[in-house]
């Protein structure tokens, strides 16, 4: 059996960064093995080279001559702004210190904050590592997660386990803490003027590389 494969993930929350983690374990468990959290970074930001580099000088010791830097591949996660935004808002319900819900204008500081530095520099990281970086779209993988896994899996070279695709249960999903009724396939609407403050401040050039348009 050859070795594993070496995989980074990144993504922000409320971008099915936690389900395509389960579907690569569940469906590439013997070839991949996925890099712990603080490994080359977080996985909400992309550093950038030099900053990688940092990271592996500072921890030669404990990761040994078999961490390699130019055997890993790395896996981005990426949502619709608009579905993104509403969803990372209502989120915030839930955080002492989160966004003032309800007033629009925050939606573009939402954006502005968290989202375009993120697009920005995991564009980046997809532009000059191209042979080894792709990016996933949460809403392909809600519409049918077999397709995004081939092409993933094509663009770094992933092998399956396998003939036949495998999901996540519901009961997988229950013990890896995801909900598939609010992680995966919920929905929050946006009041015309969140949806303005968001089209007038998302970075559409960055967006726009992974497929969305205001």
């Amino acid at each position: 059996m050859s070795d594993p494969v070496l995989v980074k993930q990144f993504g922000l929350q409320c971008s099915g960064v936690g389900y395509l983690r389960h579907l690569l374990l569940h469906n590439f468990h013997e070839r991949v093995d996925l890099l712990g959290y603080g490994t080359l970074g977080y996985r909400t930001t992309a550093p950038s080279l030099d900053d990688m580099h940092a990271w592996l000088r500072q921890h030669s010791e404990c990761i040994g001559l078999q961490f390699v830097f130019e055997k890993i591949r790395f896996v981005v996660s990426v949502r619709d702004p608009y579905t993104w935004a509403a969803e990372f808002m209502a989120y915030q319900i839930s955080q002492p210190a989160g966004y003032k819900l309800g007033k629009p204008r925050e939606y573009g500081r939402l954006v502005t904050e968290v989202l375009n530095p993120q697009y920005r520099s995991w564009k980046q990281l997809c532009q000059e590592h191209e042979d080894r970086a792709v990016f996933v779209r949460y809403e392909d993988l809600c519409e049918s997660y077999k397709e995004p896994l081939v092409e993933m899996a094509f663009r770094i070279g992933l092998e399956f386990n396998g003939n036949k695709f495998e999901n996540i249960s519901k009961r997988a999903l229950s013990n890896g803490k995801l909900s598939k009724k609010k992680m995966i396939f919920r929905t929050t609407e946006l009041k015309p003027g969140a949806r303005k403050w968001i089209t007038r401040k998302v970075d559409w050039d960055a967006a726009g590389y992974f497929g969305y348009k205001p």
